[in-house]
């Protein structure tokens, strides 16, 4: 989990590199490096807390779904709540675009 953060919080954004030049052209480069620093620092926790959140779901869900009926039955029925999240997801920002 940690390298996973790390490589996340390494890996060179556009928004970093705005808070960069802008606290170079504010002539407060050392603040600009700050700002990085802990927009990497977010970067790392976000990344290191879903892995954690993922791993732990998973032992959760293999100590619930003991019996193989309930396992069968959720097997069928997570791709397709995903789908249904996915393009609820999807109709809202095209409604968001649409309206706007």
């Amino acid at each position: 989990m940690a390298t996973l953060g790390l490589a996340g919080g390494m890996v060179p954004s556009a928004s970093a590199l705005i808070l960069l030049l802008a606290g170079i052209g504010a002539g407060r480069p050392g603040f600009g490096l700050l700002l990085v620093a802990c927009f990497g620092l977010g970067m790392s926790l976000a990344l290191v807390g879903t892995g954690l959140a993922v791993v732990g779901m998973y032992r959760l869900s293999g100590r619930m779904m003991v019996s193989g009926a309930i396992r069968q039955r959720w097997q069928h029925l997570v791709p397709r709540l995903a789908g249904l999240v996915v393009t609820g997801a999807g109709l809202a920002l095209l409604w968001d675009l649409l309206v706007l």
